[in-house]
């Protein structure tokens, strides 16, 4: 449980003139911006893309995931609803199940882990 010291203790250390990669005290982070920062800084980043059509996925040959953009909240209902995106993995009857066209969506070339950090 952390108790509000804590809390305060890491605004404060998120706060201080450091580069980050997802520093906390961003409320709507913008996750294209992020990999092209971590690109320029030396990282390997996944090919990333922004699409609206299926035939995307069928000239290509690679495995993707589908994440969100910014934050992985889309929308709330009420006090206690909300629903969330999670980075997913797309698979070919989800690729069958598309429209021909869809509202933008950032997919990414899926990297086989050996571990997860």
């Amino acid at each position: 449980m952390m108790t509000k010291s804590m809390v305060r203790d890491r605004e404060e250390t998120a706060s201080q003139d450091c580069k980050w990669l997802t520093n906390p005290t961003y409320a709507n982070l913008n996750k294209i911006k992020i990999l092209r920062f971590a690109q320029e800084s030396g990282f390997s980043v996944p090919d990333t893309y922004i699409v609206n059509q299926k035939d995307f996925f069928i000239s290509n040959e690679k495995e993707f995931i589908s994440k969100s953009v910014y934050n992985p909240t889309i929308t709330s209902w009420g006090k206690a609803n909300r629903c969330m995106m999670y980075t997913t993995s797309i698979t070919d009857d989800d690729i069958d199940n598309l429209p021909d066209s869809f509202i933008p969506s950032m997919v990414q070339e899926l990297i086989h882990k050996r571990y997860e950090v």
